[in-house]
């Protein structure tokens, strides 16, 4: 990969990168460094990354420094007492008040915050950043009819959610 190819590449899904680690992670500085981590080895392995399945190479790039992130994290909150994620506000109003898309938005986030990491991380993949099927597997590193079963559980979660919190989806 050139130059070219690798500019390309950072312009077109810098923000796909960014965005995909901050709703992993939740905080804004460590979707940054992230971002730019993932990035860097982007660069570092340009021989090795072929241009056309970049999305994917970014994506499990991204999940894999967010999960080792969230590890490093959780390993320090236990000895030192840090906090492993910044909670994720209950932003949910009443059914009254959701009358604007950013609210729904909001809610959408409050309520995706509250899912398992997995289950979030495949409707992220999937709905978010229109993931196919067989690239979230490649991302995940599990069999297609397990991503596919696991997508389908993190609706139904995700549907629950949003219906407790006063939200019809």
């Amino acid at each position: 990969m050139d130059t070219d190819t690798y500019q390309d590449l950072v312009v077109r899904h810098k923000n796909l990168v960014h965005g995909y680690a901050y709703r992993m992670l939740g905080n804004r500085e460590d979707a940054r460094d992230v971002a730019q981590e993932v990035l860097i080895r982007l660069w570092e392995n340009r021989e090795k990354v072929i241009p056309d399945s970049s999305k994917a190479w970014l994506l499990r790039t991204t999940y894999r420094l967010c999960v080792d992130r969230t590890r490093r994290k959780k390993v320090r909150s236990e000895v030192f007492g840090d906090t492993v994620l910044e909670p994720v506000a209950d932003v949910t109003p009443g059914p009254e008040k959701l009358s604007t898309a950013g609210e729904l938005g909001r809610a959408i986030e409050a309520a995706l915050g509250r899912l398992r990491k997995e289950d979030r991380t495949v409707v992220l993949l999937r709905e978010v950043h229109q993931t196919s099927y067989e690239e979230i597997a490649r991302i995940l590193s599990q069999p297609l009819g397990t991503v596919k079963a696991r997508l389908h559980r993190a609706r139904i979660r995700l549907r629950r959610e949003l219906v407790e919190a006063g939200v019809t989806p």
